[in-house]
């Protein structure tokens, strides 16, 4: 059984779309790079004794990243040990769309880019 159903993913784009602000229970703040966000998933499955892969998964259908950034992703977590997850990428990459020229990298193409901190 998935971890998060369609109509959950759909409720969480719904919510991001409208600039929906979520109650934090993990302090992302320090994450800088798509890797370290999915190797923060990770562990936090691993402590919660849940499928890490199921974990990645549901997190690769909210975000819906650009096949190349979830490559790049591939390439580093696997000599850092998350094979299965690695594995996992690998074979979702193909089915994700690839990044059109101009576009920018973030974790998610259908939410805009993170903002940027006012001065």
């Amino acid at each position: 059984m998935p971890m998060i159903s369609d109509a959950e993913i759909a409720e969480i784009r719904r919510k991001a779309a409208n600039g929906y602000e979520p109650r934090e229970r993990y302090d992302l703040s320090p994450l800088r790079t798509r890797a370290e966000v999915f190797a923060f998933c990770v562990e936090v499955a691993r402590q919660n004794s849940w499928d890490e892969v199921e974990v990645i998964d549901a997190l690769l259908k909210v975000t819906t990243p650009w096949r190349e950034d979830i490559r790049q992703v591939e390439q580093v977590l696997r000599p850092l040990g998350y094979v299965a997850v690695a594995d996992h990428l690998h074979k979702s990459a193909r089915y994700l769309e690839p990044r059109r020229p101009g576009q920018r990298s973030h974790l998610s193409h259908l939410s805009p880019p993170p903002r940027r901190a006012q001065s």
